[in-house]
């Protein structure tokens, strides 16, 4: 399936990004840094992370996340989704609505390989991927 994702006509090219915000310090940088890769590659966009980080209670950011998944094609899962509640809500959502789920990391793997680019450093959860 991640092969659709490099086809010229490929249908999935508004995307979601997905993955840990609650109690990750670096999440700011991780997702934009996911967000700068995925626009370079010709997705558009929605990331949860540029939302205020206070102001709002955790159900009323889910329900501004989902709307952002609701417009959506699919969604790129950060490496720790799984340890975020509303990161699972937010895959479970994506399922029920028949959305495919991909692995940013795997993409990223990918991606750099068929477009002969250096990889070039991801920050993910304070550790360097690429």
């Amino acid at each position: 399936m991640i092969d659709e994702l490099f086809k010229p006509d490929c249908k999935y090219k508004r995307v979601f990004i997905c993955g840990k915000i609650t109690g990750d310090i670096g999440y700011r940088a991780k997702f934009r840094r996911a967000a700068a890769v995925l626009t370079d590659a010709g997705f558009h966009v929605m990331n949860p992370a540029t939302l205020p980080s206070e102001g709002f209670t955790h159900e009323e950011y889910m329900t501004v996340t989902l709307a952002m998944l609701s417009v959506c094609d699919a969604v790129f899962f950060l490496y720790d989704w799984m340890d975020s509640p509303g990161a699972i809500e937010e895959i479970d959502k994506a399922t029920r609505d028949g959305k495919p789920g991909f692995s940013f990391e795997m993409w990223l793997t990918e991606y750099q390989k068929r477009e002969n680019k250096v990889p070039s450093p991801v920050v993910l959860d304070g550790g360097v991927q690429g």
